[in-house]
């Protein structure tokens, strides 16, 4: 976390879908009234994973880096 912003989450894949990345969100959820973090448009599963967990699309951007489009998402509580 760097102040509201989730810069990242990693689960190694071997223990994803076991309910880590839901505990680690439900952690940091607990001393924020807000969260925003920013998700490839294309990688569907995180998506559908932040939505799963209250975050809600707000805009889209283009990474500088790669060209990708990202979406920023956002959580309130």
């Amino acid at each position: 976390m760097v102040d509201n912003y989730l810069a990242a989450i990693f689960v190694d894949s071997s223990s994803q879908r076991l309910g880590f990345g839901k505990a680690l969100l439900d952690y940091v959820k607990r001393d924020r009234a807000e969260i925003q973090l920013k998700v490839f448009k294309k990688n569907y599963s995180s998506l559908q994973f932040y939505m799963s967990q209250g975050f809600k699309a707000i805009k889209e951007e283009v990474d500088g880096s790669t060209g990708e489009t990202e979406i920023v998402m956002e959580w309130r509580v």
